[in-house]
């Protein structure tokens, strides 16, 4: 007949036992633990841990003291035990945490931009909200684009004073716009209208995603929820002669406070740049939101 691992009164294992002894017998254990243990009352919890469900029931019920008192004996060492095992839970946890993480902001932008770049597709959104007070000038423009490069959406500008927002399709090198008062489609050139192509934001080496390989002393900031994304900041500054790619009115000359939100998956989610965009304005801040990578989109001329 088998025999089963049971402690002693000194807490020491002692295998001479016989496992027909009486379910009553508080000492029993029906194998063996891994610890010595001194305590009768861990002794006896174990032993109806390790029993079978009907053993614990004949047990409580035959038990000397009663099913009550036994119950309630029974509970105060079992907080004990789960206090214990909390703190052992708890100190496994702070000796196992994570390393923090070394990466450079500069690593963290390259890589933004990596994704940016390799995306198949991406919605963008940029506007400001001061208007200049003389001049052409891009007030918001929103839309989608394609790495062809082609773009497709609304840009809102202000033309000689007046506010208009003008459809645009950007594709092989030609920008179409159905300008205010025109029912059909035109071929314009965007400088005249202080407007960049919107084509260019997709550029690798001249768009939106090469304001991130420029930006000079990239430090990292604060972390901030956008809906159900975090949003780590990284500010530094930008060339003007960079910023003017993308925002025509900027000055070549000028240094651009920048500020690059990346989200939990390493995109870029904002962009915002500030410095002087509009003659005779305070500094300007133009904000930028990308999102929607890699949407099935088809853009063609009208």
């Amino acid at each position: 007949m088998p025999r089963a691992c049971f402690f002693s009164a000194s807490g020491q294992v002692r295998r001479s036992i016989n496992p027909t002894d009486g379910p009553g017998s508080p000492s029993r254990l029906s194998r063996a633990l891994p610890f010595p243990c001194s305590s009768p009352y861990l002794r006896e919890l174990c032993f109806y841990f390790h029993s079978g469900p009907v053993r614990i029931v004949v047990s409580l019920l035959t038990h000397p003291v009663g099913p009550a008192r036994f119950i309630e004996w029974t509970s105060k060492r079992l907080i004990v035990i789960v206090v214990c095992l909390g703190g052992l839970l708890a100190f496994t946890g702070c000796s196992s945490e994570t390393k923090p993480d070394d990466t450079t902001p500069g690593e963290v932008l390259a890589a933004a931009k990596t994704k940016l770049d390799e995306a198949s597709s991406w919605r963008l959104s940029l506007s400001t909200k001061s208007v200049p007070k003389g001049g052409n000038g891009v007030l918001s423009a929103e839309g989608v684009g394609t790495h062809a490069p082609a773009w497709e959406g609304d840009v809102k500008a202000i033309l000689n004073g007046i506010p208009v927002t003008v459809p645009i399709v950007a594709i092989d090198g030609k920008v179409h716009a159905k300008l205010p008062l025109t029912p059909t489609w035109s071929e314009i050139n965007p400088s005249e209208y202080s407007a960049p192509d919107p084509a260019d934001f997709m550029d690798p080496d001249k768009g939106v995603s090469s304001l991130l390989a420029d930006v000079e002393g990239a430090a990292k900031g604060s972390e901030t929820r956008d809906g159900d994304q975090i949003i780590t900041t990284y500010s530094g500054n930008l060339p003007g002669a960079k910023v003017k790619t993308i925002i025509p009115s900027a000055s070549e000359s000028a240094t651009y406070s920048t500020e690059v939100g990346i989200n939990d998956k390493g995109e870029v989610a904002t962009v915002s740049v500030t410095g002087p965009f509009f003659s005779g304005n305070d500094d300007v801040t133009y904000d930028i939101k990308i999102g929607s990578y890699d949407e099935d989109v088809k853009i063609s001329a009208p």
